[in-house]
């Protein structure tokens, strides 16, 4: 099957050139500032004040060692702004126009107005906003025009957008599971956590979605619904009619099949979106399991021994791998026959480079029996239950939890003790564990425009615990 997207038959074949070299960052931020002052105007904006905005950029940021032997350079700011300007018209970015008063006016066309919307949402981190999108599917379908084939196209449109944004946050969770692996100490690990994971990857619109305008409230009636329009034969010809009619599509035919397809979607989509949140469920799941396994690595950095040998190695593969042969003077002679590093500048025995050869035999000896004392047992139980005593599991933050909340239905974050270093840890683990399935309590945003409380020895995140309802 033949697929062709014929994109450049609508927009200028050079159009993508100025997003590479290194003037791109120079283009992008100067299309984005007429984006901005656009969207602030009812259709135009004059040139001189395009002018105005790129000379105020070029002062502050200059772009001088950006330009190659082969690009030309000017050095009067006005004409390179000049310059830009033609640049962004020639490759169809902007597009001017001169007027019956004879001064220029900048447009821009709707095929980069689409493209810079969408760089915006990317470099500001744009989530999107599922709160009242499944009422909204809904009610374009039961209202009194429900069954026209606008209100259908819009429910369309918006369950595309619901299971895309879906999909994005999917996508991001997973993202961002990979950058808390790379976190130095637990405050990054925890200012990830509560800032930024929960502000631009979950949020206040996920949470909605599963608690106030949860999706079963709609998912069954807009699945009957659909399923009803669906068999509605003479409702389905008589809005292909109407597209036809309304120059929406060529034939009736070509209107009846977008109309089944269109109904098609929705159904597909609202009986599969649970598969999607369970997903993502598992994902965010994953990330706060990541996020406790860094945390206690890093609390726990200098007194275990797992930790040591690991930093120990970490260290010693980087020093090699740097070419800094100082470091092997720093080892024991007795650790010399454990511990062997050096720069491998071969292939190995191993590699599917080399020829599989048969492998030599070895000839096993067996080893003598060893005999622990029982004071060496006792003191590695003694060792083991202390470790496990220690562990803060979820059950201990359960009981901490009922513990704090007493016969309360709920309490502030801010308002659990925080006398000493164990308080802290508490409500560390207190907000981690929260997304546990044995978890008894739940953890939310108090307040959405305040974010951060300041307590007596420093600042946490404003959120509320409640007891779960069983």
């Amino acid at each position: 099957m033949e697929i062709s997207l014929n994109l450049f038959t609508n927009i200028p074949n050079n159009f993508f050139s100025i997003l590479s070299g290194n003037l791109k960052e120079v283009h992008t931020d100067l299309l984005y500032l007429v984006y901005e002052h656009y969207k602030k105007t009812i259709y135009v904006i004059e040139k001189d004040v395009v002018i105005d905005l790129f000379v105020e950029y070029l002062e502050i940021n200059d772009d001088t060692d950006k330009y190659t032997e082969n690009e030309e350079f000017i050095k009067d700011l006005r004409e390179r702004a000049h310059h830009y300007l033609l640049k962004f018209c020639q490759h169809g970015w902007l597009y001017q126009e001169q007027y019956l008063d004879y001064r220029y006016r900048i447009s821009i066309p709707d095929y980069s107005i689409r493209l810079l919307d969408t760089f915006e949402k990317i470099s500001s981190g744009y989530q999107m906003e599922f709160s009242g999108t499944v009422l909204a599917i809904y009610q374009n379908l039961s209202g009194e025009a429900g069954s026209s084939y606008y209100a259908i196209q819009q429910a369309y449109e918006n369950t595309v957008s619901l299971i895309n944004g879906l999909k994005e946050l999917n996508h991001n969770i997973k993202n961002y599971i990979e950058k808390l692996m790379e976190q130095d100490n637990a405050k990054e690990v925890l200012e990830q956590l509560f800032n930024e994971y929960n502000e631009k990857v979950l949020g206040r619109h996920y949470y909605r979605l599963k608690s106030s305008d949860n999706v079963s409230k709609y998912r069954t009636k807009t699945i009957d619904r659909v399923r009803n329009l669906r068999h509605q034969l003479h409702n389905i010809e008589a809005q292909a009619q109407i597209m036809v009619k309304e120059q929406f599509a060529n034939t009736v035919t070509e209107a009846e099949n977008m109309l089944f397809d269109w109904l098609e979607a929705i159904e597909n989509a609202f009986e599969n979106i649970y598969a999607i949140m369970r997903e993502i469920d598992e994902r965010n799941r994953k990330y706060h399991r990541a996020a406790i396994t860094q945390i206690n690595f890093h609390l726990n950095k200098s007194g275990n021994f797992t930790s040591m040998v690991n930093n120990i190695l970490c260290f010693l593969a980087n020093a090699s791998k740097e070419g800094d042969s100082s470091f092997k003077n720093q080892i024991e002679d007795e650790l010399e026959q454990f511990i062997e590093l050096y720069t491998q500048q071969y292939i190995d025995g191993k590699s599917i480079k080399t020829i599989n050869k048969r492998k030599q035999v070895i000839q096993q000896t067996p080893m003598k029996n060893r005999t622990v004392s029982e004071d060496v047992k006792n003191k590695k139980i003694k060792e083991y239950k202390q470790q496990l005593q220690n562990e803060i599991t979820v059950q201990k933050v359960n009981k901490y939890v009922n513990t704090i909340l007493t016969d309360r239905s709920s309490l502030n974050l801010s308002d659990f003790p925080f006398n000493n270093k164990e308080d802290y840890i508490n409500m560390i683990f207190t907000v981690l564990h929260s997304t546990n399935n044995k978890a008894t309590y739940l953890v939310k945003l108090k307040d959405e425009k305040i974010k951060h409380l300041d307590v007596e020895k420093g600042t946490i995140p404003n959120m509320e615990v409640e007891k779960r309802e069983e």
